[in-house]
């Protein structure tokens, strides 16, 4: 049937069948999601300031990798410690 299609589709217009077909009502559905979170807010109770958070977890980071820098944090181990910080 598919490959030939119907045989009444190659007549006139006015041979094509006249049947109804009723109409079947389908509820919609749609999908529902709930998400839930748990704020584990004592690092930003412990430090007073994001920026500050952020330079910490850098410090942190730079001892744990033996580093011998000094000074600020650079941009990249700022990133880095968002990163974590938001993982």
């Amino acid at each position: 049937m598919w490959f030939t299609g119907l045989s009444w589709l190659t007549e006139d217009e006015d041979k094509w069948p006249n049947e109804v077909v009723p109409t079947i009502k389908i509820p919609e559905l749609k999908k529902n999601t709930c998400l839930t979170a748990t704020l584990n807010d004592d690092l930003l109770k412990k430090y007073s300031s994001y920026s500050k958070l952020l330079r910490v977890v850098a410090y942190c980071l730079r001892f744990r990798r033996n580093h011998t820098y000094t000074g600020f944090p650079c941009i990249n181990e700022i990133d880095e410690a968002e990163i974590r910080i938001l993982k």
